[in-house]
């Protein structure tokens, strides 16, 4: 596994996308990232891409894709401890 490498070229490719203000592909990287950070256990670095993952969604209204951009900002709050954080992401994700 080389997430160092796969994270360089997410970064570039967000650049990328935000330069031709490709929204839809801006948000699918932000969660790729999410994602990266979190199996590394770097979950501040994850959280800040799952909420601009959140913001993406909230903004086509997506919502299902929502549901799980809030469940995973879930995951990396109860892994930072911050529970009530947590829980706040799960009940939006529920209701």
């Amino acid at each position: 596994r080389n997430f160092a490498r796969a994270v360089e070229y997410f970064e570039e490719s967000l650049r990328l996308n935000e330069q031709i203000s490709n929204l839809i592909g801006i948000i699918a990287i932000h969660n790729n990232l999410g994602l990266i950070h979190s199996d590394q256990a770097s979950y501040e670095k994850a959280l800040y891409h799952f909420k601009k993952n959140i913001e993406g969604k909230r903004k086509i209204e997506d919502k299902f894709g929502l549901i799980s951009s809030l469940i995973n900002a879930s995951v990396c709050t109860n892994n930072l401890k911050r529970y009530s954080e947590s829980a706040t992401y799960l009940q939006e994700a529920l209701d």
